[in-house]
């Protein structure tokens, strides 16, 4: 088994109050071992490091938190620029999933990052493609609600498979009270 480097700089990362995420030296050393340590493993029938999918939650609410401005503004192009922030930072979540799940590094000569990539962005074409286009702006605000929902189930699938029940269960709970959570914090 390969051993953590501890002469390097261990921090293990934050999450600063906008949401961005800062991946300390650790945290890198234990993804590039888990990565290795999990080739030849059948996709989607491995173990999720608990200590990371407890991060998760954080990650969305803070994404749900700087949208949230730019929602409320009743401003179309804020309104889109929100959904384009939480759109952004869980489809970063999830193709960090895949490739933690994912026993080759490229699927039909695809990289795996690439090929869900492209695979949400077909979902999100076919939302596109069932807008009206006579209905206005808000069809595209609402478009973008679809895709964070779209986004959001393929993250709860990988969660769900990789995970015993039990801990699943309070994973999603918890996942799903960002918004109970964002109203607590902003005094809604």
């Amino acid at each position: 088994m390969t051993e953590i480097d501890s002469s390097k700089n261990v921090n293990s990362g934050s999450i600063n109050a906008d949401g961005n995420v800062s991946i300390g030296d650790r945290y890198k050393q234990i993804y590039n071992i888990f990565k290795k340590n999990s080739q030849g493993i059948d996709s989607m029938n491995i173990f999720l490091p608990e200590g990371f999918l407890n991060t998760l939650p954080s990650i969305k609410y803070y994404a749900y938190k700087k949208a949230q401005p730019l929602w409320d503004s009743g401003i179309t192009s804020n309104m889109i620029e929100g959904n384009s922030i939480v759109i952004d930072k869980l489809l970063q979540i999830y193709l960090d999933l895949v490739e933690l799940v994912e026993k080759d590094d490229s699927i039909n000569g695809v990289p795996v990052r690439d090929y869900y990539e492209n695979k949400i962005r077909k979902y999100s074409d076919y939302v596109h493609d069932a807008i009206d286009k006579d209905a206005g702006n808000m069809q595209i605000i609402l478009s973008g609600g679809e895709i964070i929902d779209i986004i959001q189930d393929c993250i709860v699938y990988i969660v769900k498979e990789c995970t015993a029940n039990s801990y699943f269960s309070k994973w999603l709970d918890s996942w799903n009270s960002y918004e109970e959570e964002l109203h607590k914090r902003l005094n809604l």
